[in-house]
């Protein structure tokens, strides 16, 4: 029979070495030049045979089976650069898609069919490495979603911060998630951040006031026009952005003394979303409170040296004490603590002074509360550093 002949169930042919080949289900085709083979065919007895069409086109010495071949068509070998293929079904043509993938911005609603995207593109950002698919081609209005995996809930890595100069700090590379907890901001690598600058890695808005905290930010551009970026503000929940910037995440804090100079400090440990920030100037810079001997809850004012956001820091604690009994307790201003709960420093041998470093939690408004067994004694606090939570 002709050998592109339909096959039918139970059929057989020989070839010159007398083994038989069968067929598995009625109208299978068997076509030199291609293969259309919903099943395998084997060879029944012997030979070396194949379970699939590019491997019975190499028995045949017809070489790599062609991409995409459609029903009756006759394929092609490559695909043209910039797309990937489409295969058609039925009797429909091959499709390629145009692709991207070495972007170095996130896709925007411009990357749309009158650009040659598609349904199906895929497009990658080499610089953050973050992965797109076109879901929406329509010209002017596509919408491309992130296929890339994503940070975890509020999530945060790298992006430490250092003080660099009374007018400087470097904000080292790392990824997070915005503070709307639907966008990851990426910055690449370190970069400087100037109080006397404007705008992108500067100040939002106004100038630099005296003894004020600002707010270390991100800032990122979800269209990818712009880099990621860096910002002060005096506020760390809605800083102003610079135009094209539409996202961003508070990520430390910085404050200046009453010359406009930055205080000198330095990030010990990262834990998750927890930083803990350690003062890197002079002790006598850092004094609340000096010679304390309040003997009822008195409040002490420690915001100059804890940011709005922080309610604990760490303190050293000078205590002179006149008699080995007496005490010094703590407690955030208004909590109602009794004295029993209070955080105790114990008094030590008569005429003694004793120094500890102690975590101490304040109120919202960076305030605590102290009192001394006796109005003989005297108590010193300094803020050695911070805890700040992102």
């Amino acid at each position: 029979m002709p050998i592109n002949a339909p096959i039918v169930t139970g059929h057989q042919f020989s070839e010159g070495s007398g083994e038989n080949v069968t067929a598995g289900k009625l109208n299978r085709q068997f076509v030199l030049g291609y293969a259309i083979i919903p099943t395998p065919i084997k060879i029944s007895q012997g030979g070396t045979g194949a379970d699939t069409a590019a491997g019975a086109r190499t028995n045949l010495g017809l070489g790599a089976v062609p991409l995409a071949v459609s029903v009756g068509g006759t394929g092609v070998a490559t695909a043209p650069a910039g797309t990937h293929l489409v295969v058609g079904a039925g009797t429909a043509a091959q499709t390629f898609i145009k692709i991207n993938l070495t972007a170095i911005a996130a896709p925007t609603a411009t990357d749309d069919s009158a650009s040659g995207y598609a349904v199906g593109s895929v497009w990658v950002n080499v610089t953050t490495d973050q992965s797109y698919v076109c879901v929406d081609a329509t010209a002017t209005a596509a919408v491309w979603v992130q296929t890339s995996p994503s940070m975890p809930k509020n999530g945060i890595d790298g992006l430490e911060h250092q003080w660099a100069s009374v007018t400087q700090v470097n904000v080292f590379a790392g990824k997070c998630r915005d503070s709307t907890d639907t966008f990851d901001i990426v910055l690449s690598g370190t970069q400087a951040l100037q109080i006397t600058a404007s705008g992108a890695n500067g100040l939002d808005t106004g100038v630099e006031a005296a003894d004020t905290w600002y707010a270390i930010h991100v800032i990122a551009d979800t269209s990818g026009v712009n880099a990621t970026a860096t910002l002060l503000s005096t506020s760390p929940t809605a800083p102003t952005l610079p135009s094209g910037y539409d996202v961003f995440r508070r990520i430390g804090w910085v404050r200046n003394n009453t010359a406009l100079d930055f205080l000198n400090y330095l990030i010990v440990k990262t834990h998750g979303r927890d930083r803990f920030v350690h003062w890197a100037e002079d002790g006598s810079t850092l004094v609340v409170l000096a010679a304390g001997t309040a003997t009822t809850p008195t409040a002490v004012d420690c915001s100059d040296y804890v940011p709005p956001t922080s309610h604990w820091a760490k303190f050293s604690v000078l205590y002179n004490t006149n008699a080995a009994p007496n005490t010094a307790t703590f407690r955030p201003t208004g909590s109602g603590i009794s004295a029993s709960g209070w955080v105790v420093a114990p008094g030590v041998v008569t005429t003694n002074k004793m120094i500890v470093a102690q975590d101490l939690e304040m109120n919202s408004a960076q305030n605590l509360d102290y009192a001394l067994t006796s109005a003989s004694d005297a108590l010193d606090l300094f803020v050695l550093g911070y805890e700040d939570n992102l």
